[in-house]
């Protein structure tokens, strides 16, 4: 019976580190061993997009707040000049969206910056045809710890990774 039990746990602590080399090339990923700063990163990746990826057409100025309370110049210029680019378009259709985050994986977590793979439902209402789309999404997300706070750094998709 023992040495059944040893050897299970040594298989589940192999696919949690992800096997021996793996450990050994990411010696700094804190994502199995510091639970509090992975809650932490997971918790704040959450709210910050669901606040910045939603949005509604009158109140763009007010999403803009949100990013800079929730990001790094960084992100904040990022989605800047891409708010900006699809600004007449949200506006001539009077857009609004609601962003949740239905899943958060920490792919890797250090001293000052972490690593998410997030899953997100979009729902998108046109107010100049009244319908509604809803559609899901993997981002991957960086955070950089800023004044002992985690900021969105940058957000792309995880299909182009």
């Amino acid at each position: 019976m023992w040495p059944r039990t040893l050897t299970g746990a040594l298989a589940a602590f192999v696919l949690l580190t992800g096997g021996s080399a793996s450990a050994e090339r990411q010696p700094d990923n804190l994502a199995f061993v510091d639970a509090a700063e992975t809650a932490s990163a997971v918790a704040t990746a959450s709210s910050a997009l669901s606040e910045v990826l939603s949005y509604h057409h009158e109140k763009l100025d007010e999403n803009a707040e949100l990013v800079k309370a929730n990001g790094t110049e960084r992100y904040v210029a990022a989605h800047t000049e891409q708010l900006d680019q699809v600004r007449t378009t949200i506006t001539r259709q009077q857009q609004e969206v609601v962003t949740t985050v239905v899943g958060v994986g920490v792919r890797d977590l250090r001293a000052d910056t972490a690593r998410l793979l997030v899953f997100l439902d979009q729902k998108t209402t046109r107010g100049d045809n009244n319908r509604t789309t809803v559609a899901g999404s993997a981002v991957v997300v960086e955070l950089r710890l800023v004044d002992k706070a985690w900021k969105l750094d940058s957000v792309s998709d995880a299909a182009a990774q």
